[in-house]
């Protein structure tokens, strides 16, 4: 999530709560936090040499599916997971043009602890994080070390700005560090060279292994 959704039509919902989110697909042709394509961060990694290129990926906060589709195109099984019905019909479409299978799921990431434990090779995270309330940041943790297999992996795209009244919400490095510290091990963080113009140096591309 990128630029600060208008709540004019949605004064009474939070972000805890589905119809915030609704609110922002039926204003907005194309809501701010979608850049139209993958992320570039997500690209290169997989593009390295040493990058996997199966297991099962839970894409969380998906949106209009443009990271879904990168990581089904690149041979994962792929369920993709967000809280809006728009972002999942979005999501629908463009698979189904694709001609890829991966299993969608609208549902609030925080039910996946129930439904999908113990599940995922990765997750990959890209404007999940900073769209949640922030009082929540711990349970997230929480959510993702749960749904990850033994030794599984978060890959992230956190976005670096200030923390100041949103969503986005923003964070800093330290504050990843300290949040995932205690259950996982940081196995890469650091700003990407790789991001769209706009976002240049706000992009903190991490992975994160569960311990």
């Amino acid at each position: 999530m990128i630029q600060t959704p208008s709540t004019q039509e949605t004064p009474n919902y939070t972000v805890n709560q589905v119809e915030f989110w609704e609110g922002i697909y039926h204003q907005e042709e194309t809501p701010g936090w979608d850049i139209g394509q993958a992320a570039p961060p997500f690209v290169a990694y997989l593009d390295r040499e040493e990058a996997s290129s199966s297991g099962k990926v839970a894409v969380i906060g998906c949106g209009r599916g443009n990271d879904v589709l990168l990581f089904a195109q690149r041979g994962f099984e792929v369920t993709a997971v967000d809280f809006s019905p728009s972002a999942i019909q979005a999501t629908r479409q463009q698979i189904e043009a694709a001609q890829l299978q991966v299993s969608l799921s609208q549902q609030d990431i925080f039910t996946l602890t129930e439904s999908h434990p113990n599940t995922f090779d990765y997750v990959v995270e890209y404007t999940c994080f900073c769209a949640i309330d922030p009082d929540r940041r711990p349970e997230y943790v929480d959510l993702v070390h749960q749904i990850l297999k033994p030794n599984g992996m978060l890959i992230a795209i956190f976005y670096r700005i200030p923390p100041d009244q949103g969503p986005p919400f923003g964070t800093t490095e330290d504050e990843i560090r300290s949040l995932f510290a205690k259950r996982f091990e940081v196995v890469e963080m650091g700003v990407s060279p790789h991001s769209i113009e706009r976002r240049a140096g706000k992009e903190l591309f991490s992975l994160l292994k569960k311990r």
